[in-house]
């Protein structure tokens, strides 16, 4: 048995909506067809064509993209069907028999189609609805024009009943394929993640080496800046005053700060805060 017909899923809104639109054309066209073949059982028609009208209407306004309608879809066609419950059974009460086959049949068909997934339990409940309706026309002093309607009303229920299990199938058949695809486009779109990810680590690595490379050049100068001026005024070759030390510390000083600043942009670049942007590999020795 399966009773997810009135929850607020997209399979239960699909079938509700279904549901509304078969009822509203056949219900109308079924109650037509037995009034001109039994003149005088049914004599609300324009009242069926109502009824169907408004089912159709309930149908087309499930598919107004609106969420607030669309989730409390199914609650409404709850209420709908066990509104036709309470008429159904006050028109038992009264005796009303051609009202209470037409109406019934639909009852039936709509339950049928909600509650059994399975062909074998759809002709079980068949022939215990045949004999229960049997007897209760019986009681109630059915005339023959009765049983004509209630076989008439058991063949529609039957063809729609079968109608909806194979609309319920091919609706979850969809609804799965459709969820296999999204896991599918989500798994790739992980994997197109992770290479992406593995792109730019191997970049950052390569950017390291690069720089740790070139880094060894500027340092280099330093080296010998600091190793020629400490020689020579070792010597005595030249004074602390002398422009020579000046153009040594102001060249040491530019260095070191060219190097303050490469390691400062790649700390940040590494670290995440620095956009992407175009970088082309230079030589920090032609820069010093």
């Amino acid at each position: 048995m399966n009773f997810s017909y009135f929850r607020s899923d997209e399979k239960s809104i699909a079938l509700a909506r279904l549901y509304c639109w078969m009822i509203g054309f056949l219900y109308p066209a079924w109650s037509l067809i037995i009034y001109l073949f039994l003149p005088g059982e049914i004599d609300d028609a324009r009242g069926r064509v109502s009824f169907g009208a408004a089912y159709l209407s309930l149908g087309a306004l499930s598919l107004k993209n609106n969420q607030v309608l669309i989730s409390a879809f199914p609650a409404i066609a709850k209420v709908g069907y066990v509104a036709l419950l309470f008429h159904w059974f006050g028109l038992l009460k009264q005796s009303q028999m051609s009202e209470v086959y037409v109406m019934g049949t639909f009852i039936v068909a709509i339950s049928l189609s909600m509650a059994f997934a399975k062909l074998s339990e759809l002709i079980a409940f068949s022939v215990l609805l045949v004999v229960m309706a049997t007897f209760v026309s019986l009681r109630v002093g059915g005339r023959p024009e009765h049983g004509v309607m209630l076989t008439f009303g058991l063949i529609t229920c039957q063809a729609f009943t079968v109608t909806s299990l194979f609309m319920r199938s091919k609706i979850e058949k969809s609804l799965e394929i459709a969820e296999a695809m999204t896991k599918e486009l989500q798994v790739e779109m992980q994997k197109r993640e992770l290479e992406e990810s593995r792109r730019q680590g191997e970049f950052r690595e390569r950017l390291l080496r690069v720089i740790g490379h070139d880094l060894s050049s500027p340092l280099t100068v330093i080296l010998q800046y600091n190793a020629k001026v400490t020689r020579n005024v070792q010597l005595g070759k030249i004074q602390y005053s002398s422009p020579d030390i000046q153009k040594a510390v102001e060249a040491t000083f530019r260095a070191a700060t060219q190097i303050t600043e490469i390691l400062a942009r790649v700390k940040s670049y590494i670290s995440g805060r620095e956009e992407d942007r175009h970088v082309e590999l230079v030589s920090l020795n032609d820069l010093v």
